[in-house]
C-alpha cells in the first residue's frame, strides 16, 4: 500500500476496504452485540458500529487523546461513500486514519502534543505487512481483553444511544461496566440547568446494562433540542428516579458524555 497521504490506486483502495472489514471482524469476535453484521451499502446509518470501532481502536485501545491528535475518524457518510463509490478517495487525514485503523499504530496518528517530525520508514514487503498487521491486531486484542478484565470498574461505557443520534422521547440506553450492580443515567438538555435522574438500571452478570430512559417531555417544543447523557455508578449521594439535580452527580464511576438530538417520535 502506498504511504499515507499519497493517491492510491484502485487496487490499493480495494485492499484498504478489505483490510478495514477484516479489522472490524476482530471487534465482532469480542462483542457481536456491540459490533453486529451489517450491509456495506449506501445506507450511512449502517456504518455506526464500524465508526464506533474506529473510536474504540484509537481512544480506548491505543489511548490516543481525543482532542490533541492528528486523527480524523471518518463519519458514517464518509464510510458509506468509501464502500459504495469505487471512485471515492477520502482526504489525507481520513485516509491516514483508515490505514492506521486497518494496519496498526502509526506515527501519523500519534498525539500532536508528543509528535516530532514524522520520520520516513523503509518500505516493507506485502507479506511482511500482513504479518505485521496480524501481530498488531493480536496485541491490540490482548491489551483490550486485559484492560477489561484486569481493571474492573475502570470504565463505564455507553454503547447506545450513539453520539449525535436522533432519538425519540423514550428509548433504551445500553452499555457495559465491571464491578457494579446498578447504573444511574442522568440527562441534561443543553442550555438548561436541570439534570434529570432516570430510572435505575440493573447490571447483568456479563457486565451489560440495558434500561429505558427519557429525553425531554411530551411537549413538542423539545423536538430538535440537544441533550447530554451520562451514566454513573456508586454516586456519592443516593439518587432517586425523577430527581432533578443542578449538576452532574459525583460518583466512583462516570461515563463519557453522549449528545443526542430529540426527534419527533
Amino acid at each position: 500500500m502506498s504511504n499515507s497521504g499519497e493517491s492510491l490506486t484502485v487496487t490499493e483502495m480495494s485492499d484498504l476496504r478489505e483490510a478495514i472489514k477484516a479489522k472490524y471482524r476482530t471487534y465482532q469476535s469480542l462483542d457481536r452485540d456491540r459490533f453486529p453484521d451489517f450491509e456495506y451499502n449506501s445506507n450511512r446509518a449502517n456504518y455506526q458500529p464500524l465508526k464506533e470501532s474506529f473510536e474504540v481502536e484509537f481512544y480506548e485501545i491505543r489511548k490516543i487523546d481525543r482532542i490533541n491528535n492528528a486523527l480524523h475518524v471518518p463519519s458514517t457518510n464518509t464510510l458509506a461513500l468509501l464502500f459504495t463509490n469505487p471512485d471515492f478517495i477520502p482526504g489525507k487525514k481520513i485516509l491516514n486514519t483508515c490505514q492506521s485503523y486497518a494496519k496498526g499504530p502509526s506515527t501519523l496518528v500519534a498525539n500532536e502534543a508528543n509528535m516530532g517530525v514524522a520520520q520516513a520508514k523503509p518500505a516493507i514487503s506485502r507479506n511482511g505487512a500482513l504479518v505485521l498487521a496480524g501481530v498488531v491486531v493480536g496485541a491490540a486484542l490482548l491489551i483490550y481483553q486485559t484492560t477489561q478484565q484486569a481493571s474492573p470498574g475502570s470504565q463505564l461505557i455507553i454503547h447506545r444511544p450513539y453520539h449525535d443520534q436522533i432519538v425519540p422521547r423514550q428509548l433504551l440506553a445500553e452499555g457495559r461496566v465491571t464491578g457494579l450492580d446498578t447504573v444511574w443515567v442522568v440527562v441534561r438538555a443543553i442550555g438548561r440547568g436541570q439534570y434529570w435522574v432516570q430510572p435505575p438500571i440493573g447490571v447483568e452478570a456479563t457486565g451489560k446494562w440495558l434500561g429505558r430512559i427519557y429525553i425531554g417531555s411530551v411537549d413538542k417544543g423539545d423536538i430538535g433540542v440537544r441533550s447530554q447523557i451520562r451514566a454513573f455508578g456508586r454516586p456519592a449521594i443516593a439518587l432517586q428516579e425523577g430527581q432533578i439535580l443542578t449538576s452532574w452527580p459525583e460518583a466512583d464511576y462516570a461515563s463519557e458524555t453522549i449528545e443526542v438530538v430529540r426527534g419527533t417520535e
